[in-house]
């Protein structure tokens, strides 16, 4: 048995378990920022600069397993419609792949008689998704300036 003096002078290494794997995770990454820097130092002309940017979208799309096929209509129906001044939001479903359906608002200028740019908007991350005053402000400009 251990006197209180020889407890006292003992040095205990705990290891700090719940901190592992956040260490381990920041580890890897600053490893791959190094890399990446070290690779995107390395470029030197628009042709390297393609080849580097289809190779990161081929390994990105790898990492989540590929991207669905595609093939499938879109199948879009206008729900609604919200006449403002100078242009119309069409309220729109459409299927971005088989049975995955998307709520987006069409912000169509008036009085255009040949195709034209129009602002397509999906959604957004406040609460209000897209009926918040940031994300119209800025759609709403944006359909204006096509005019």
């Amino acid at each position: 048995m251990m006197s209180i003096q020889e407890l006292e002078n003992r040095v205990i290494r705990l290891y700090d378990v719940k901190s592992q794997l956040k260490a381990f995770i920041y580890q890897l990454s600053e490893e791959a920022f190094e890399k990446g820097d070290r690779a995107r130092d390395q470029i030197k002309t628009i042709e390297q600069l393609e080849d580097r940017n289809a190779w990161m979208r081929q390994k990105f799309i790898e990492s989540m397993g590929g991207l669905p096929s595609n093939d499938s209509p879109l199948r879009p129906q206008i729900v609604g419609t919200i006449q403002c001044d100078g242009y119309r939001i069409e309220k729109i479903i459409f299927e971005s792949r088989s049975n995955v359906f998307v709520t987006s608002n069409l912000y169509v200028p008036d009085g255009i008689t040949s195709p034209r740019g129009a602002v397509l908007f999906l959604c957004g991350h406040l609460e209000q998704a897209k009926c918040a005053d940031e994300y119209q402000i800025v759609c709403q400009y944006l359909t204006r300036a096509g005019h």
